[in-house]
């Protein structure tokens, strides 16, 4: 059984292969994608952000996004194990971040964390988990009511990610790729072909060319961060309650 370890960025190169060699001959492999979004001291040509978006024009793939070691262990076994056809899981460059103490690691598609119908939706995966989990918890000292949803498999997405999602009223979606044909683009269609009457708000990737930079600099620059999921959440309800 082929698993195949390889930064995002030098996974661009392969993609035909991945179509014509192993897609289109339901072929068993596994890729272990390193350097996954931002990975700042690297530079702007080892960005690994384009993946998800190429990645889901692949027939039939599957791809879990763990945002911890042991997630990513788990993950990876149950992809070797149970896995079927052109398998990845994608993780970043750097160190283990905030991990809330209600996480648990899973090879379920989703979990979900909150009330169930709570007005605010947060929906992620990988890295930015940590810092929207962060951000959950200032908001809710704050008196806001906040569900979060996270992806463990980000392709395809999990039908009953978009269920959840379509109780809240207000969805975000935090994501460490590039905007354009990214999971966040994905989720909102599937939303609004489940008949979504609430607001999306998505925030990824919009120039994917990013500059060299400390990896916690690039973060905070791309509003990825805590501080900048927060502000996004509010001052959007702000702007939708006419300021």
């Amino acid at each position: 059984l082929p698993v195949f370890a390889v930064y995002s960025t030098f996974l661009q190169r392969a993609y035909d292969e991945l179509i014509h060699d192993i897609s289109m001959q339901n072929t068993k492999v596994i890729l272990a994608i390193d350097r996954a979004g931002v990975v700042g001291e690297d530079g702007k040509t080892h960005q690994g952000v384009f993946d998800t978006a190429y990645l889901q024009s692949i027939p039939n793939i599957t791809v879990y996004s763990p945002s911890y070691f042991r997630e990513l262990r788990i993950q990876l076994t149950h992809l070797v194990e149970k896995g079927q056809g052109l398998c990845a899981i994608r993780y970043p460059r750097g160190k283990e971040l905030y991990k809330p103490t209600y996480f648990q690691s899973t090879t379920a598609p989703t979990s979900v964390y909150g009330e169930k119908f709570s007005p605010v939706c947060l929906v992620t995966f990988g890295r930015v988990f940590s810092f929207a989990a962060e951000c959950k918890e200032r908001l809710e000292k704050q008196g806001l009511k906040v569900k979060l949803i996270k992806l463990n498999r980000i392709i395809p997405i999990d039908p009953e990610a978009i269920k959840e999602a379509l109780v809240c009223r207000h969805v975000f979606f935090l994501e460490e790729g590039i905007q354009r044909g990214g999971i966040g683009e994905h989720f909102s269609f599937l939303l609004e072909k489940a008949g979504f009457e609430g607001n999306f708000h998505l925030r990824a990737i919009e120039d994917p060319y990013i500059k060299h930079a400390p990896m916690f600099r690039s973060l905070e620059t791309l509003g990825l961060n805590a501080d900048g999921i927060e502000h996004f959440v509010k001052d959007t309800l702000k702007q939708e309650k006419g300021g």
